[in-house]
Formats: structure tokens, C-alpha cells, sequence
């Protein structure tokens, strides 16, 4: 096995740049390393790196490439008979592309024999060294993989570029398999693997921050609305002549419509980003009965959360416990909805421990300080 190894932090060693290991196994799990490819050139001088080995005639072909030149990094060639000691090739380095629409640089090769001829797959960039691209070229089947005998197929164009938004501006790491007559790229996307925030994590994100809002500034000053008015505090219900009218045991709670329609739009809103991700969720679960649980959960879910906000709103009396009773089978809608959304990534058992965890944690805490399992010390 040949691979890329990084520089020595050391800055006294001898042997600087990049390297290749090469490794050992009998059985594909135990490795263990027996040896390196150093720089020896002045071409390589800055270090070497991303082998490609190709066994031919009981000789191993090794393409790599040049490492910290920018727009003049190319790829080499090396053969062994042994794998271990290897001769570079005289016209070192063996290929950089030709063309406008590139930089002149060249790394990542992946080469492969296909109907009688040889293939080189490489990285490239653009002029402004922005874009990272893949090129291809071709060498005749009786080739010593020597400089001339490189024919770059693509003069004119690149042939894979960044088109899809997880690639980003990025295309690189080519690894390509023959199968049935067809060949078939492997490659990544995005430079060094850059943050790309997928839709789920915006949508819980949003689904968030209108969970915290409707929990304090709405249902939280709610139901403390008594006590806010007597004490002189400005919620944001009193912004909407919210109030509490008259004393005693059932003094009435004034909710005006247009607070009542705010709300209610409020959380329609939020319920309508919570379904989003079932677009994302459909290409892997099409026709699947975990699509049909999951949309009918998120369904029940919903109807839950909305009859327990339109039931709140439409509180006539202010009694306290029964006005949190009802917000507490929302909010615990609420909490089961973040769980099942991401059920389909996390899997059945952590979306239950997920969902049981803090309910029995709840229990667990409450018995051991109040004695109350459902009800916490204050």
C-alpha cells in the first residue's frame, strides 16, 4: 500500500516536504510499514505525494506528484520490481496539461488501463487558480509512461467541473473502476472537505429559534401575565393589550384577536419549515413505509401542537396550572417533533433514547430531590 505522509514538524530534519510510506499486509487489516519515497529531485525538492500504483508485468507503476510548487506542480513517474526501491522515470515529470482553461498544473493522478490503452485522471485548476477541475489523458497501451507519450485529451475543456452545490469549487481525488465495458469515477467535492451545512440543520436551526421565541416571549409572559401587569413589566403580549381583568378566583383573561392571529400565524409558520426536510427525506425513503411513519408522526405532532396553541389563545379565565397543563402537552409535542424528524439519520434506537432519556432523567432527578417524580424542587 502506498500513501501520502505529511512533513516533518521538525524543520532539522534532512528529509523535508511530503513523502510516500509504503506498507504491508497479509490479510488487508494488519499493516505495518516498510519503507518510504523521499524527495531526491529537484522537481520534487518540496515533496512528493497522492500515489497511484499500477501493477504491470510483474512491475509496479507508480504515478504521484509534486507537492508545493502551485500552478507548477506535474505528475511523476517511478517503476519497481520489488515495490519497495523504485527508478523514476528520466523525463520526470511525466504530464501537465495543456490548454486555456487551466493553470498548467496537474496532481492526483489515477491512471487505468481501459480497451487497450492508458488513462491519466488529474486535478487541475484555472488560471486564477480558483476552480479545481478534472482533466484526462492518454498514453498508447505499448507506453513506457514517459513524457511524450502523453497525449492530453482535454485541450479544450475540463472534463468534470464544479457544476452540483456539495461540490462546491472543487473536483479532486479521482479514483476510477472499469465494470462491464463502462468506466466509473469516484471523486470528492469542496476544498479540504469545507463546512457545507445540509438543509436538515438550517430547518432545526429555525425550528429552534421559534421554539425558544413562542416559549418566552409568548407563552412564558403568558402565563405569568398576571404577575408581570402587577409588577410593572412590559411582555410582549402587553404590547398587544393583553391583560388580566378583575380579581378573586376567576378574574378573565383578555386576549385580543390580533394577537390571537399572530400567534396562531406564528406557529403555522414553524410547522410549515418543520416539513421541509420530507423533500430532503423522499429521495431515501421514496416508497418506503419510513417515509409514511414518518410524515403520519410529524402529522400528529402537528395537529397536537396547533390545538394546544389555539386552546391556549383562546383562553377565557385566567386559571394558571390548567393555562400550563395545556401548554405543557404542546411543549412536549414539541420536544418529540425535533427526535422524529431526524429519525430516518439517527436510526429506531437512539430516536427513542432520545425521546425517553430526558423524560426519565425528568423523573429520576425530581424523585431523588423533591420526592415528587413529577414535580420539581423549588
Amino acid at each position: 500500500m502506498y500513501y501520502s505522509i505529511q512533513s516533518y514538524k521538525d524543520k532539522t530534519n534532512p528529509v523535508q516536504g511530503w513523502g510516500i510510506g509504503i506498507a504491508e499486509s497479509k490479510d488487508l487489516v494488519n499493516w505495518r510499514k516498510i519503507g518510504e519515497i523521499i524527495p531526491a529531485n529537484s522537481y520534487e525538492s518540496k515533496g512528493l505525494c497522492a500515489p497511484c500504483a499500477l501493477v504491470i508485468d510483474k512491475k509496479v507503476h507508480l504515478f504521484y506528484q509534486t507537492y508545493g510548487n502551485g500552478k507548477n506542480d506535474a505528475i511523476c513517474h517511478a517503476w519497481s520490481y520489488d515495490g519497495i526501491s523504485f527508478t523514476r522515470n528520466s523525463t520526470n515529470p511525466v504530464f501537465r496539461p495543456d490548454g486555456s482553461w487551466n493553470c498548467g498544473r496537474a496532481i492526483d493522478a489515477e491512471v487505468i488501463n481501459f480497451k487497450g490503452r492508458y488513462y491519466l485522471y488529474y486535478a487541475t485548476r484555472d488560471p486564477d487558480y480558483k476552480i479545481q477541475m478534472q482533466g484526462v489523458a492518454m498514453a498508447p497501451g505499448n507506453t513506457d509512461f514517459s513524457r511524450s507519450s502523453w497525449k492530453d485529451l482535454s485541450t479544450d475543456n475540463p472534463m468534470l467541473k464544479p457544476e452540483l452545490p456539495w461540490e462546491k469549487d472543487c473536483i479532486e481525488g479521482a479514483s476510477v473502476i472499469e465494470k462491464k465495458g463502462k468506466l466509473y469515477m469516484f471523486y470528492a467535492g469542496a476544498y479540504n472537505n469545507i463546512l457545507s451545512i445540509p438543509p436538515l440543520v438550517y430547518v432545526l436551526s429555525i425550528l429552534g429559534f421559534f421554539q425558544l421565541w413562542i416559549n418566552t416571549a409568548i407563552l412564558g409572559h403568558l402565563k405569568d401575565i398576571k404577575n408581570d401587569s402587577e409588577c410593572g413589566v412590559k411582555t410582549f403580549p402587553m404590547i398587544f393589550k393583553v391583560k388580566v381583568d378583575g380579581d378573586g378566583k376567576t378574574p378573565k383573561l383578555i386576549i385580543p384577536m390580533g394577537f390571537r392571529t399572530l400567534v396562531i400565524f406564528i406557529q403555522i409558520i414553524n410547522l410549515i419549515v418543520a416539513f421541509l426536510p420530507i423533500i430532503y427525506y423522499k429521495k431515501f425513503y421514496d416508497g418506503s413505509i419510513n417515509l409514511f411513519l414518518l410524515s403520519f408522526s410529524l402529522i400528529v405532532l402537528s395537529i397536537i401542537i396547533l390545538v394546544s396553541m389555539i386552546k391556549t389563545m383562546w383562553f377565557r379565565i385566567f386559571e394558571r396550572n390548567k393555562l400550563m397543563k395545556v401548554m405543557a402537552v404542546r411543549e412536549i409535542a414539541t420536544y418529540f417533533f425535533a427526535p422524529v424528524l431526524i429519525s430516518p439519520l439517527i436510526g429506531g434506537v437512539m430516536t427513542l433514547i432520545y425521546v425517553f432519556f430526558p423524560l426519565i432523567w425528568f423523573i429520576i432527578v425530581n424523585k431523588l430531590i423533591s420526592g415528587d417524580p413529577m414535580r420539581a424542587a423549588i
